[in-house]
């Protein structure tokens, strides 16, 4: 073998080396992040003007049930309480059917971001693991936890430990998340109460545990309580989905969890 021939054989493998050195040292190119889906909505209001509280959001794509209108605003079922919606928002068809249609340039239109079904399972089950971790935990007037709570603060702590903010008090949180009804009540929705004297939109808030029963802040401290106790039967106000999917029904079990103790506890107050 010439000298030559020696020379091109030791510049290639000097060649194939740098190049490995290179590929180990230099990390390859980042794969692009994944986005988020997101799911445009309408927010509801508890009056027929801008300025109104907001109380929930709806969907794009909705159907909805009209019952008035007042100047800029329809009045709609909001799936057992009242709200109202700009007219801009809302497309009303030949056939006489009402829809949310919600416009990208509109003050009134929000964005949500969908959660995978699988992902949707564990968060829920996370969310009323981290809820029974809680039980028993003393009722505290506006506190956040984690040795003691209120009421819409105990929503607010088990929605923080999973990186996902509400707003703080019980009426705050009526625009978190999509209006739901009762018949349809999810593992980790948040359900409201408005006794009939109170002057805020909302009194008290729980999550929804399954079978019926919600955890709660009450006066005992963090128990387990029926919907069908009196209070909650007679006080019963609406239901939100913060955790929102692309999936009408998620899954069976989200309804149905391990059977719970009955034990329940009276409304704990929430800081306003």
């Amino acid at each position: 073998m010439t000298r030559s021939h020696h020379l091109g054989l030791r510049m290639v493998s000097l060649l194939l080396c740098l190049v490995c050195f290179v590929g180990a040292v230099v990390p390859a190119a980042a794969a692009p992040a994944v986005q988020p889906k997101r799911v445009k909505t309408t927010v509801v209001r508890n009056g027929a003007s801008a300025g109104a509280t907001v109380i929930g959001q709806m969907q794009d794509g909705t159907e909805v049930t009209v019952l008035d209108r007042s100047g800029g605003y329809y009045k709609v079922d909001c799936y057992d309480m009242n709200g109202f919606i700009a007219t801009s928002q809302i497309l009303h068809t030949e056939d006489g059917k009402y829809y949310v249609n919600c416009q990208s340039r509109s003050s009134e239109t929000r964005t949500m971001t969908y959660t995978d079904r699988a992902d949707a399972l564990q968060l829920r089950h996370s969310l009323l693991a981290l809820a029974k971790e809680q039980l028993g935990e003393p009722y505290i007037y506006g506190s956040m936890g984690p040795y003691g709570f209120d009421c819409s603060g105990l929503m607010y702590y088990l929605y923080r430990e999973h990186d996902m903010l509400l707003h703080r008090t019980a009426s705050q949180q009526l625009q978190d998340g999509i209006v739901v009804s009762k018949e349809g009540l999810q593992v980790g929705d948040l359900i409201f109460f408005r006794e009939s004297w109170e002057y805020y939109p909302a009194s008290h808030v729980g999550i929804y545990a399954g079978n019926n029963k919600i955890i709660h802040a009450g006066h005992n401290g963090i128990v387990y309580a029926d919907l069908d106790f009196d209070y909650f039967y007679e006080n019963y106000l609406c239901a939100r989905r913060v955790i929102h999917t692309d999936a009408a029904n998620v899954a069976q079990e989200l309804t149905q969890a391990a059977p719970l103790p009955t034990s329940a506890g009276i409304s704990g107050r929430t800081v306003k």
